[in-house]
Order: C-alpha cells, then structure tokens, then sequence
C-alpha cells in the first residue's frame, strides 16, 4: 500500500511534490508533473540533458546509480552500449543533489537530533527492579 509521504528537501532541490514510500518493499516513487520534469532545476543545474532530475533524485532515494544507454544498429538487431561520458554526467548530477540533501539535514540542528535519536538513541537495556508489580497488603 502507498503511504503519501512529502519529503520537504524535494521541493527545494526541484519544485515537486515527492509522494510514495512503498514501506514493505523499501521503494520510493516520485509524482512528477510536467512543471516538475521541465523545471530549470531538473534539467539543467540537478539534472542533464539525458537524465532528469527528478529521475536521478528517485534513483538516489532508492540508492540506485543512473547509467545511461545508447542504441546501435549491429545488423538487423539493436543493441544497447553504455555511454559513459553520458553516465558520469548523471553520477556527478546524482551526487552533488546527495550533497545538497546531505547539508540541508544538518543544516538544522533539532532535526539532526531528532533524526539521530529516533534511528540509533531508542534503545534502552533492561531493568528489571520489579517496580510494576503490586504486591496485596499485609
């Protein structure tokens, strides 16, 4: 089941609304309208003219690296070969949006708290002091 999810650092690295966390299978999927997909951001300065931003930012919440293909024709089949200059491009795209997500977290020290001690700081050993039970009076 789809669980609408809104991730407030979307919307500052490409304006769009970030939807879907599927929990179950641990995937994210992005709701990107046109304005989403041709926006500046996601063409140009997070993304390149090959891969979009909004796909590299989905690949990264899903910890994916992009790879991007060419088609050649070898006969009278086609055939797909990595491009790698293409690829790289997308890779450092993927990464410097890493980065800005990276320093917006920390940007905001409640929220790295809050983050550090609901993912690592909730656990508690044991105490076994018997505090709970009532014993009847004599």
């Amino acid at each position: 089941m789809n669980h609408p999810v809104r991730l407030q650092t979307c919307s500052r690295l490409i304006p769009m609304p970030c939807r879907a966390h599927l929990k179950k299978d641990a995937v994210w999927s992005l709701d990107a309208g046109y304005a989403a997909r041709a926006s500046v951001a996601a063409s140009s300065e997070f993304g390149t003219a090959r891969a979009n931003g909004t796909c590299l930012l989905e690949l990264a919440l899903n910890m994916k690296s992009p790879t991007i293909y060419d088609t050649i024709q070898n006969g009278d089949r086609e055939e797909r070969v990595v491009n790698q200059e293409e690829t790289m491009a997308a890779r450092e795209k993927q990464k410097l949006i890493k980065e800005r997500f990276r320093s917006w977290v920390f940007s905001d020290p409640d929220r790295t708290d809050r983050l550090y001690n609901d993912n690592f700081n909730n656990l508690r050993l044991r105490q076994f002091d018997g505090s709970h039970l009532d014993f009847p009076s004599p």
